[in-house]
């Protein structure tokens, strides 16, 4: 006889509070945050953040996320509720909302998605050895050469990634530029990614690309002294820093879900801010 019978589920809410000094995850792991959601706050704020590259002694990271139980003992965690990060002394928010079309996504307090139409570096794992300098001395010819991108090192054969979605319009060699693409993104905003060691079989001319998508592998092609990724962010026509240019975000909440969340969002801000302050006591 099979008998029937249903398991009782609760969602209890987490609190943390992070200073930074080493690394994000570190930090996290110290403050014993499980791991997935630490790789949850960093795509959630990974638009704004390069984690590689902006963080500074003393940011700092507070959030609410679920643990999700079954008759008392923790089976999986949930999803970050709300969490706020520090970087350089700039804050951002982000608020979790289920849209009335059923989907979940997170917003800034105003409403603003903070998702954005670029991600903010080309590859995962790697340093910036090279920055934007129009007086830059090429380091091959050694004359003066403008240095119009931004170099990224990493290992030969890292993944490189499409900043946005677009459609690929140049995949081939070109000279001292190696192995090249190019990718037009809209009629104002079109990216470039050179020295590949080889490309992505998807990364065709004509083929459309997803943001994050990999579209080749770090290399050390053309006019080069080592492996790395030359990226180039042009915004109509023009040679734009990648490291300074404000990109456009993605949608903003829509009008029939904006009056419900801004109440939500008030709820979730005045949660955790409660819980600061009980931290501030201590």
């Amino acid at each position: 006889k099979i008998s029937k019978y249903e398991l009782e589920t609760e969602r209890e809410k987490i609190f943390k509070n992070v200073k930074i000094y080493d690394s994000l995850y570190s930090a996290g792991i110290r403050a014993k945050i499980p791991e997935s959601v630490i790789m949850d706050l960093v795509y959630i704020f990974g638009w704004d953040v390069d984690f590689a590259h902006d963080i500074r002694p003393g940011d700092g990271y507070s959030l609410i996320y679920e643990e999700i139980l079954v008759n008392g003992v923790k089976k999986i965690n949930g999803d970050i509720l709300i969490a706020e990060f520090i970087n350089q002394g700039k804050k951002y928010t982000a608020i979790r909302y289920k849209l009335s079309s059923g989907i979940s996504e997170y917003f800034s307090p105003n409403g603003r998605n903070v998702k954005k139409a670029f991600l903010r570096s080309p590859v995962k794992h790697s340093y910036i050895s090279d920055k934007f300098n129009l007086t830059r001395k090429h380091p091959v010819l050694h004359r003066i050469r403008a240095h119009k991108g931004v170099d990224y090192a990493a290992k030969k054969g890292s993944p490189v990634r499409a900043t946005g979605d677009g459609t690929v319009s140049f995949s081939r060699y070109n000279a001292g530029c190696g192995n090249e693409i190019k990718i037009k993104h809209s009629e104002d905003y079109s990216t470039r990614y050179c020295h590949l060691d080889r490309f992505h079989t998807k990364a065709k001319e004509g083929k459309k690309v997803k943001q994050g998508q990999t579209i080749g592998y770090v290399g050390s092609t053309g006019l080069v002294t080592g492996p790395h990724l030359h990226y180039e962010f042009h915004v109509n026509g023009n040679h734009t820093d990648p490291l300074r240019v404000k990109f456009p975000n993605a949608k903003p909440i829509n009008t029939v879900d904006r009056k419900k969340f801004l109440l939500h969002s008030k709820k979730q801000l005045t949660e955790l801010t409660k819980f600061q302050s009980l931290i501030n006591l201590y």
